[in-house]
């Protein structure tokens, strides 16, 4: 009879607990020396999450034009695990040269991660916002933690655009969407 009560009561703590969501969040900016429709067509456009994100092995694009709706896939090898994971992501927000949001979500996590365009002085400053909601269980590192990947990730976005220019023809493989 004891061991029913204790299992009865682990298995409630344990709906209490994934029911019990933690919020994460992270967020920075970064100038850019590149166009707002350059650096607006980067950062929406999947394929260009391996150039700057080294974790990244494979992206499933979505059919036709980035847009509000859109779906794909990202899958990620997990350091600890050890193991190809596979994210999907929606587009909640498209608004050319100014804002896109994305998310993913899974049964145990969700990520929303917005990137705002504005124009700057010698070419687009970049607002990356990170904010998720996991179980308390769920491993999502530090705040601290979290804030060195956001500034990771700008410096990877800004090495990966600016160096993508090439002698007086201009960018080399960074096309802006029409």
């Amino acid at each position: 009879m004891v061991y029913i009560v204790a299992v009865v009561t682990l298995l409630a703590v344990s709906v209490v607990i994934q029911r019990v969501r933690r919020r994460t969040e992270a967020e920075d900016r970064v100038v850019i020396g590149r166009p707002v429709a350059e650096v607006f067509a980067f950062v929406t456009d999947p394929r260009s999450i391996a150039r700057w994100n080294p974790g990244v092995e494979e992206v499933e694009v979505p059919e036709g034009p980035m847009r509000a709706g859109a779906e794909w896939k990202v899958k990620v090898h997990s350091g600890k695990a050890g193991r190809l994971l596979t994210f999907p992501y929606e587009a909640l927000a498209y608004e050319p040269d100014r804002l896109f949001v994305a998310e993913t979500s899974s049964r145990l996590y969700r990520q929303r991660v917005a990137y705002e365009l504005t124009p700057a002085d010698g070419g687009t400053e970049l607002h990356l916002t990170r904010s998720g909601k996991a179980p308390v269980f769920y491993p999502v590192g530090t705040q601290e933690s979290r804030d060195q990947r956001t500034r990771r990730d700008l410096a990877a976005i800004k090495q990966a655009l600016e160096a993508a220019t090439s002698g007086p023809s201009g960018p080399s493989d960074v096309e802006a969407t029409p």
